[in-house]
């Protein structure tokens, strides 16, 4: 793909100097991996250690998870759960935050049946932070699955 000589963009690169020599032909190498590189610069940090606290939380302990099932078809919820984040597979956050995003108010409210302290749900600044996750990290999938 990007070999200096024989690669396809360098090809291209070729061809449109024989066809248009005056313009810029403009390349990005491994925007995927670039943009793993990003998303690590990104200071959101904060956001995410809460979030996967809250899944584990939910999730690691069968009776929680079956409590939270339980209040989420009583409150007549479309989803049965939160799904697992895995670091490893970076895109899956979109997934797990995009959800939480969703079921914040009953994620409160489970967390509080418990007696945990949801401050973070409570924080406006947090919840804006989270918000912007949600939108970056739609807009890096998106992308991905148009590449």
């Amino acid at each position: 793909m990007t070999g200096k000589q024989n690669g396809f963009v360098a090809k291209l690169m070729a061809k449109q100097k024989e066809v248009c020599p005056s313009c810029k032909f403009h390349h990005i190498h491994c925007i995927i991996h670039q943009e793993v590189l990003c998303s690590k610069i990104i200071k959101m940090n904060h956001v995410l250690q809460f979030v996967k606290k809250v899944e584990k939380f939910i999730r690691s302990w069968g009776l929680n998870q079956r409590q939270f099932s339980s209040l989420l078809s009583d409150i007549g919820c479309e989803f049965e759960s939160l799904p697992y984040y895995a670091e490893v597979r970076w895109l899956s956050c979109y997934s797990v935050l995009k959800r939480f995003w969703l079921l914040r108010e009953e994620i409160k409210i489970f967390l509080e049946m418990k007696g945990e302290s949801p401050n973070e749900l409570c924080d406006g600044n947090w919840v804006q932070d989270l918000a912007f996750m949600v939108d970056i990290t739609w807009n890096l999938n998106d992308l991905n699955l148009k590449l």
